[in-house]
């Protein structure tokens, strides 16, 4: 299945190659993509969030902000914002937080 084959992102002169499990959450900021990665440090790439959402094509990741795209398979707690299993809090845009956490819970309901 697709969702299951590796991202290969283009860093500098080579090719990163990620499992798409391994990411927990990307965030944009000032023309880079900084990958948050599971166990790892952080892969920055000049790409737009919208280029990875497009790429990764993937139920388990979620826009949950302008800036934010999560993998719901790390959240551990849906609230006002997104706790991950590893602590960090991933923003929920305000506008938007009833459909965002009624997609959220479709995810995790469609897991069973």
């Amino acid at each position: 299945r697709e969702t299951q084959l590796p991202v290969a992102l283009p860093v500098g002169r080579g090719t990163v190659y990620l499992s798409r499990r391994e990411i927990l959450y990307a965030e944009s900021m000032a023309y880079k993509l900084k990958i948050h990665r599971a166990g790892a440090e952080p892969l920055e790439v000049r790409w737009k969030l919208d280029e990875l959402e497009a790429l990764l094509r993937d139920p388990r990741f979620l826009r949950c902000h302008q800036s934010y795209l999560v993998n719901l398979d790390h959240v551990a707690r849906a609230e006002r914002d997104f706790l991950l299993q590893d602590g960090t809090w991933v923003p929920i845009r305000v506008r938007s937080r009833r459909q965002i956490l009624d997609a959220y819970h479709r995810y995790f309901l469609s897991k069973f």
